[in-house]
Order: structure tokens, then sequence, then C-alpha cells
């Protein structure tokens, strides 16, 4: 389904969900560090070294504010290990407990991190805050293999339901394809920067900025709202009625079979009882 479009009361309903805070605050934090790494060579004493340092500021304070409003999001993670299990396959029920078991760690780790930062020095906090987007790293690669297994399992439409689609009773199998290939390619995008900021594959800030940006921009149009199309509305509109007026026609049928049945049946109970008492009668006279 597509995205409704940008209005006050759409922008609103986004940022009254913790999804849709976290995710604009991660839009700001991401474009901060963009402009962190496009001003990194500025000379002293210019304008762009001004714009540096702000940028550098705003990137510390919404880091620190997602860091702290990040506790207790492992706990529906845990509680989602049942499900996990219920999978049928060994395989599925793997990749699905290394997701979740990984962003655990990243979850407690970056809450250890983040108590370091506020009762302790920053450079043990680093180290620890590093060590959890390892954690992170595993978890989007992880989470990208099972897209991949998943999109790689899933049948594709059938050839005889092409007509179905064309007049508005569609398969959502193609939408659900597009929206997994969206899913990779994000969870792609969240391993490279989570391996740029644990400082383990570093690729400038500019480019994660980028990166980070583009993601975000993903996970904020999941909690979009969504457009209503006035076409599948009229599609599902046609579609009650012609189901409700082939309901009505095959109760009617019905009925006008039944009462021809009965119509039929009490005529020639009719004819058989005239006649029976006119052999009846005949056979009287006879006698």
């Amino acid at each position: 389904m597509a995205c409704a479009e940008f209005s006050l009361e759409n922008l609103s309903r986004v940022l009254q969900t913790y999804e849709g805070r976290d995710k604009t605050a991660r839009l700001v934090q991401f474009a901060s560090r963009f402009v962190v790494g496009l001003t990194a060579q500025a000379s002293s004493r210019t304008f762009l070294r001004a714009v540096h340092g702000d940028a550098r500021k705003l990137l510390a304070a919404v880091t620190s504010a997602r860091r702290t409003y990040r506790i207790g999001r492992e706990l529906p993670i845990l509680l989602s290990f049942s499900s996990a299990m219920a999978q049928p396959k060994l395989m599925d029920i793997a990749l699905d407990l290394s997701k979740k078991a990984t962003l655990v760690m990243y979850f407690l780790t970056d809450h250890l991190g983040w108590l370091k930062q506020v009762l302790r020095d920053a450079k043990s906090a680093a180290s620890t805050i590093q060590r959890g987007l390892a954690w992170l790293a595993i978890s989007s690669f992880v989470s990208a293999i099972s897209g991949v297994r998943h999109l790689c399992a899933a049948p594709d439409v059938p050839s005889q339901d092409r007509q179905a689609r064309t007049d508005g009773r569609s398969d959502l199998q193609p939408q659900k394809r597009r929206e997994a290939f969206v899913l990779i390619f994000r969870d792609c995008l969240l391993a490279f920067q989570a391996l740029h900021l644990a400082r383990i594959l570093e690729g400038g800030d500019s480019l994660v900025g980028i990166l980070g940006m583009v993601t975000s921009i993903i996970d904020i149009a999941r909690v979009w709202p969504v457009q209503r199309c006035p076409k599948q509305e009229e599609t599902a509109t046609a579609v009650m009625q012609d189901e409700s007026q082939q309901c009505a026609e095959s109760e009617f049928g019905e009925a006008g079979s039944t009462f021809s049945g009965q119509t039929s049946t009490t005529r020639e109970s009719f004819e058989s009882e005239v006649s029976e008492s006119t052999s009846v009668q005949i056979a009287g006279l006879q006698l």
C-alpha cells in the first residue's frame, strides 16, 4: 500500500508513536553525522568549522536521548522467543533465535554503555557501546540472511491468477516481495552503519550519514499512515455488490426452484387423488 501524503496530521500521528519519534530523531542524528563528515576538513575560524561544531553537539545530544529511551526495548524480543521455537523448520528456528539473541545482547550492552557514560568516563563507555554495535551488526546480517531465505522460499504468484489481479482481487504476494526486498536492503545498510560505528569497518561519516538517513526514511515509511486509493475502494465496493447480488440471485433461484417443486408436487398429488377418487367412483358404479 502507498503511503499517505505529507501533512501535519499524518506527521502528528507518526510522532505520537515510539517508533515514529525514535526514527525521526534517528534521521536528525544521521543528518548531523553527515554534516560532521562533510565539514570535517574545514579550517578553523570559518563558518563551516562553526557548523561542524554545532552538528557534533546536536549529534551527541540526539544520540544520548535515543540511548536513554531505548531502555526496555529488549523485553518484547525476549517475550517473542517462544514464537521463534514454534517455526516448523530447524534453519528458520536457528536464524530467528540468532537474530533475536544478538539483538538482545546489543540492547543490554548498550544499556551498560549508557550507565558507564553517565556514571564513569567516556572512554570506557565508548568501548562498551562499540561492542554492542558489533552485536547489532551481527543481528542485522542474520536478519538479512533470514529475509533472503524467506524470499527465495516464498512461492511466486501462479499465472492463472493474472486475470484475478486485473479485476481488483489480486494476491498481495508481489507487494510482500517488494517489502521483503526493501527490508533486506535496509538490514544490509544497517549492518554497514553498525560496523562503521563500532570501528570495525570504517567508511566515512558522510557515507554513513547518508545510509543512516535512508534507513531512517524506510523505518518512518513503515509507520506512516497508508493512503486510501479511490480505485481500490470502488473496486472493492463493486466486488461486494456483485457478491451480494449473486447471493440474492442464488437465494431467489433456490426459493423459486423450491416453490416450483412444491407446486409440481402438489399438482401431481392433486391429480393422483382426483384420479384415485374417480376410479373409486367408477368402480362403485360398476359394483
